[in-house]
């Protein structure tokens, strides 16, 4: 700086203005009604199914293809199309699970339990999917699926084939016969051998009413096979009692399992002509107990002869269960049957 020369002032700083927020940009008018999410008007169109990267169930922002908030599909199925799909998913969740279930369900069933109590999980399908699915395709198939069969009795030891005025017909001649005879012998017969006429009486009267046999076996045929999946539980519960480490619930998964595949079987010999029904059925009575046994040993960790054993203790019971039910059927039907 120069002598005599006067020191500049600073420059004083120019206050700044204040920003000021930019409005929010007006909403764009679109012709047609506004769309209102929480209180929609009469006539006001439905939001549209994706609502962009947030989920539209609960508005969390989107970080995949599922919320993971509430685990909905970020994409979500809006065209007619896929109605079907939803539908047969619904069911037994159509999709790549499926595939790779079923074949691992018919050729290694151990292998597929053991992975799902291991909590591998995400690739199958669950368990009792597999179940009540088997059982809707069992109960349905014959729905849809009639074959022309001839109806056959016995008489004098030779098969006549009889249709249903016919069957009355002869049970009616059988009846008169044997209350014939009754009254031939009424003083000749002890009490045990007259309890044996009646009871065969009985029995007789009742066995004209084959209709009704068949519908009450169905109806309870179609109970007891969801009764089966408890029962087969407890049964695997009682036979492996041994076993640590085992829940009810890993018992369950094992018998859903295998009461699906079973099931799903039966379903596809129902769709099978007359003809190749009984080789199939034959076919079912040597596979389905090796296909258990197998079953037992890979999803339990057993050994042939222990899997083995359980298998034939664990056959054993279910026969019995399933006599049991075949009584209680046949009672309930001469019980309801009527006496005329």
């Amino acid at each position: 700086m120069t002598e005599g020369a006067k020191p500049k002032k600073a420059a004083a700083a120019k206050p700044r203005k204040p920003r000021v927020a930019k409005a929010a940009a007006a909403p764009v008018q679109v012709a047609g009604p506004t769309i209102d999410l929480e209180h929609p008007k009469p006539g006001q169109p439905p939001a549209p199914a994706d609502a962009g990267k947030t989920c539209a169930n609960c508005g969390t922002p989107l970080m995949g293809h599922y919320c993971h908030e509430c685990g909905q599909q970020g994409h979500l199925h809006n065209r007619l199309g896929h109605l079907l799909h939803e539908f047969v998913e619904g069911i037994a969740h159509f999709d790549g699970r499926l595939w790779r279930t079923l074949p691992l369900l018919a050729l290694r069933p151990g292998r597929l339990s053991r992975d799902w109590i291991e909590g591998k999980r995400v690739r199958y399908v669950a368990p009792l999917h597999i179940f009540l699915f088997a059982l809707f395709l069992f109960f349905t198939i014959p729905t849809f699926v009639h074959y022309k069969t001839n109806n056959t009795i016995n008489v004098n030891g030779a098969p006549v084939i009889i249709d249903a005025k016919d069957r009355e017909a002869v049970m009616k001649e059988q009846r008169e016969k044997i209350a014939a005879l009754n009254a031939k012998h009424a003083g000749e017969t002890s009490g045990p051998q007259r309890f044996a006429n009646k009871a065969v009486a009985f029995f007789d009267k009742r066995s004209g009413h084959w209709d009704y046999y068949q519908l009450k076996i169905q109806s309870l045929l179609y109970k007891f096979g969801f009764l089966m999946a408890p029962i087969s539980m407890l049964i695997l519960w009682l036979v492996l009692f041994y076993k640590r480490g085992y829940t009810l619930y890993d018992h369950a998964t094992v018998a859903l399992y295998g009461l699906g595949f079973t099931a799903l079987l039966a379903a596809f010999g129902q769709l099978l002509p007359p003809s190749v029904g009984g080789l199939w059925t034959f076919f079912l009575m040597l596979f389905i107990p090796v296909h258990a046994v197998r079953h037992l040993k890979v999803a339990y960790a057993m050994r042939w002869p222990g899997a083995i054993a359980t298998g034939v203790v664990m056959g054993l019971l279910t026969l019995i269960a399933l006599g049991l039910f075949i009584g209680a059927v046949f009672l309930i039907g001469l019980l309801g049957v009527p006496n005329a």
